[in-house]
């Protein structure tokens, strides 16, 4: 996605089926790390924190405690990218362009995206996403349709299915 920029569409699906297949390895190994990670904060009597992949951080981890974590997922990552064959520039900051990206390019809305991504602004969202927003709504041109001309039966074709071009020539002609 946002970290293939200049690709083909064959390359682009392929490394976002890699990616997949990475984020499915790593998905798969933080339910255990998850496990393990209970267990190490019921044996140390530390109250677990509301993070995802590391809840043994507690409310309040320590910069020492972030760094573990970050080395931890970066590794994991690593290994990942190493057994699903891809490049080791990918990041774990590459995952969220990925994911930013990808709403965009299914037409999401800027402001979910925004809300999702954590920006401050929508600005900040199109100027780094912008580029990845489909050219064409479906349905937009029958959403716009329906507002100015309401449906009515025996009306004909509205919206992407009008004929201007027989309007067009028919005005022509009188």
């Amino acid at each position: 996605m946002h970290i293939l920029a200049g690709s083909t569409c064959d390359e682009a699906d392929a490394a976002e089926e890699a990616i997949d297949a990475v984020l499915e390895h790593i998905f798969d190994s933080s339910a255990g790390v998850r496990a393990v990670d209970a267990a190490m904060a019921k044996a140390t009597e530390r109250a677990l924190g509301p993070w995802l992949f590391y809840p043994d951080l507690g409310a309040n981890p320590t910069n020492k405690d972030a760094q573990r974590v970050y080395r931890r997922a970066l590794n994991g990552m690593r290994r990942a990218l190493e057994a699903a064959g891809l490049p080791q520039h990918f990041t774990l900051h590459s995952l969220r362009h990925t994911f930013g990206s990808g709403l965009i390019s299914r037409g999401i809305s800027p402001a979910y995206v925004q809300a999702q991504m954590g920006h401050a602004s929508i600005e900040q969202t199109v100027d780094t996403y912008g580029s990845w927003m489909p050219i064409r709504v479906p349905g937009a041109v029958d959403a716009l349709a329906d507002a100015v001309a309401p449906s009515y039966p025996g009306a004909g074709p509205r919206g992407h299915q009008m004929d201007t071009n027989g309007v067009l020539e028919a005005a022509e002609v009188a």
